[in-house]
């Protein structure tokens, strides 16, 4: 099973990493093999991609992914390259974002983890922003959707 994750930057503490580790751990019920994908940036991706570090040595039987996927070569990845293989299983840049203008490219990154992924897992406060356009996309999409806002958009 392939997931992925689309949240806000900032969560203003709406969601606790409990709530969220609840979820993964009943996810991770229903298969033997995960992949999440995480766009790494923001409130939501660190917290998501913390659970599922947790998830990794609390079931170390389940075959369980954490990658990175980033929209362009980032400084980040130029200069912390071995530290960030300490944090991920992966790191990817999809070859369909590379003549993408580094402003779009964000979003078409979020499109394509989506596209590749059976479940969205999101936490949506605000009807605008590439989150939101994201959990849009996978609606149209007909992706699953877990979400973790208080108030659904």
């Amino acid at each position: 099973m392939k997931c992925t994750f689309a949240g806000h930057s900032k969560l203003n503490g709406e969601l606790s990493s409990q709530t969220l580790l609840s979820a993964l751990e009943v996810l991770i019920q229903s298969d033997c093999t995960f992949i999440f994908y995480t766009g790494g940036m923001g409130d939501f991706d660190r917290m998501s991609a913390a659970a599922v570090r947790q998830l990794k040595t609390a079931y170390p039987e389940k075959k369980i992914d954490l990658i990175l996927v980033l929209p362009y070569q980032t400084k980040q990845l130029q200069y912390n390259r071995d530290y960030l293989y300490t944090q991920y299983d992966d790191i990817i840049i999809p070859v369909e974002l590379l003549c993408i203008h580094p402003k779009a490219a964000i979003l078409k990154r979020n499109y394509w983890m989506i596209d590749h992924s059976d479940i969205l897992l999101s936490y949506i406060s605000h009807n605008w922003g590439g989150a939101y356009k994201s959990k849009q996309y996978a609606q149209k999409k007909n992706i699953s959707i877990i979400e973790f806002s208080k108030q659904p958009i």
